[in-house]
């Protein structure tokens, strides 16, 4: 991800056969790298890092899918049988 990057944010009902609704389009505007207690700002932020951004409060209410495509689907309609473990998503 980089600053003044283009991303999707899609709601938990978005569904990308009618890509008009729970949707909206947001530009990156600051990134930073989530190191113990410090907040480093960073211009980019390769794979594999846990990071913050600003700017998402007035497009995510509890959770939502963040993607540079509105093609796609939305994490939040995904299930998985897990037993015995935690599992945790990073993308």
């Amino acid at each position: 991800m980089k600053k003044g990057q283009d991303i999707y944010v899609l709601g938990p009902k978005y569904d990308p056969e009618n890509p008009n609704a729970h949707i909206s389009k947001i530009k990156i505007e600051s990134l930073f790298l989530l190191m113990g207690r410090e907040l480093e700002d960073l211009d980019e932020i390769p794979a594999g890092n846990i990071f913050g951004m600003l700017g998402l409060e007035n497009d995510v209410l509890k959770f939502a899918t963040l993607s540079t495509t509105p093609s796609c689907p939305s994490f939040g309609q995904l299930y998985m049988e897990v037993n015995n473990f935690l599992s945790l998503f990073f993308l």
